[in-house]
């Protein structure tokens, strides 16, 4: 009898209902699907990444993600196995929902520009020893300016061996930066991919390690690459809560989009994650 009943009951939602629930599906599969890809493109990436930072600091850089990702979870599961209908909503422009994720996403953009400081302030205190690169991977892109990732291994002063990897860049009509050191610009330019170099590590933690002269910055870091979706998700939902204010005072009610706002997070960094995951893959394959 059961077995009937649940059919008819689903033949009774109205249709607006159903294309909100299939447009719901489609954008889970498809954030998903963006993650798994991103993911899958940037592993090598965020291993190595990850193991320059304590453990404490990778975590408290995926806070905002692990929120995001939770109510993502919740709001398709709210919709999909208990039903919840996409009405209006009471006229209200915050939840706790919507003030966790931003919580959140604040405390992932404060961690992330602790990291870009600390960085700074690690370089400058760093041990220096000597180190060789052992391999160099060139990309050269339309715009003329040339990418060079330097992997090289160094002994910390326990003894214990390291492999790490830089990335600098030469600029068309400037060249590498005026800090490279000599004996590095000349092995770049010509062509070797084997030469010695002198390397600097945090002398606490031996994977956080740069080419000694070439500068803390480089931009290939985990901060940039965490910075640039938070950026896109607070500022997205700022905007949606703008939004949303307006309507609320327009029509004294919630519009149906109201509680959106806990999937766009998660939606945005798989988009992200898709759009630079695809392009490292590329890279990968052509190397």
């Amino acid at each position: 009898m059961v077995m009937k009943d649940e059919p008819a009951s689903l033949l009774r939602e109205p249709a607006d209902e159903r294309t909100a629930r299939t447009v719901l599906g489609v954008l889970f599969v498809l954030t998903c699907t963006g993650l798994a890809v991103g993911l899958w493109g940037w592993q090598p990436y965020l291993e190595r990444e990850h193991r320059r930072l304590e453990p404490w600091k990778a975590v408290l850089l995926w806070v905002g993600d692990a929120t995001a990702l939770a109510w993502f979870t919740w709001y398709c599961l709210d919709h999909f196995l208990r039903r919840k209908p996409f009405g209006r909503g009471p006229a209200r422009t915050w939840s706790f929902a919507l003030f966790s994720l931003l919580f959140a996403l604040a405390c992932d953009l404060a961690v992330t520009v602790a990291l870009i400081f600390g960085e700074r302030a690690a370089y400058q205190s760093a041990v220096e020893t000597d180190g060789q690169v052992t391999a160099v991977a060139e990309k050269a892109f339309s715009s003329g300016i040339v990418k060079y990732d330097l992997t090289y291994h160094f002994v910390d002063r326990a003894g214990e061996g390291h492999t790490a990897r830089y990335t600098v860049r030469s600029r068309p009509g400037e060249g590498f930066p005026p800090e490279m050191p000599r004996e590095v610009d000349e092995a770049l330019r010509a062509g070797r991919r084997a030469f010695p170099v002198r390397v600097s590590y945090h002398p606490n933690w031996p994977n956080r390690s740069w080419v000694r002269g070439t500068g803390w910055d480089d931009a290939d870091r985990l901060h940039y690459f965490s910075l640039l979706p938070l950026l896109f998700q607070l500022i997205g939902l700022l905007v949606f809560i703008l939004l949303l204010r307006a309507e609320v005072q327009r029509t004294g009610t919630s519009p149906w989009w109201h509680d959106l706002y806990k999937v766009f997070p998660l939606m945005v960094e798989a988009a992200v994650f898709v759009l630079f995951g695809a392009l490292e893959l590329s890279e990968q394959t052509n190397r």
